[in-house]
């Protein structure tokens, strides 16, 4: 996807950059979740796909800015499209318990 449009007081991607949408529409910032980077847990955070909203089969999406990951040109999307959301999943309980570079995982 390409953004399309966006606010003022955006300064991470700009109109026609590549971008990558994730589960993440919307977190409230200043929980203690959101305070340690968890904003997955935040309760008042809003999925891509809940509340009548289509996730990954919508044509454009409103999100906050930080959610809008950018994919770098030349990068074929089919490949970065799995990292968004399941890549997302699986980073978090590696995060977590601390896994390193030195720890195997197996994603079933």
């Amino acid at each position: 996807q390409r953004r399309v449009h966006g606010g003022p007081g955006v300064t991470t991607v700009k109109v026609g950059d590549r971008v990558g949408v994730g589960i993440l529409r919307f977190a409230c910032g200043s929980c203690r979740y959101c305070c340690r980077g968890e904003d997955n847990l935040c309760s008042q955070r809003t999925l891509t796909f809940s509340l009548g909203h289509s996730g990954a089969f919508a044509h454009h999406v409103r999100l906050e800015a930080k959610y809008a990951l950018p994919v770098p040109d030349g990068y074929p999307l089919e490949l970065a499209g799995p990292l968004m959301c399941a890549g997302c999943t699986v980073f978090e309980p590696m995060q977590q318990y601390q896994m390193g570079m030195n720890h195997a995982v197996g994603v079933v």
